[in-house]
């Protein structure tokens, strides 16, 4: 999975949600901690951290959420 084809796994539904808390305005930050290793804050219900981990080529090598979602990976 890498970042021109990770919508091809994950949900939609949480695409969708995704999609909507960007075009809302809920990122409140988002930064390269480190080469390849992106943190940022999402404004939902609470304010949630995410973090995705990127080799040199886009290749997802983690990723993590503090979110409630409960419904599998992503």
């Amino acid at each position: 999975m890498n970042l021109q084809n990770f919508e091809n796994f994950v949900a939609k539904q949480i695409l969708a949600r995704g999609l909507d808390y960007y075009h809302s305005d809920c990122i409140a930050s988002i930064e390269e901690i480190e080469d390849n290793e992106f943190e940022a804050t999402v404004e939902g219900r609470e304010l949630y951290k995410v973090k995705v981990d990127l080799d040199e080529h886009g290749n997802i090598t983690y990723t993590f959420c503090d979110c409630p979602y409960d419904l599998g990976e992503y």
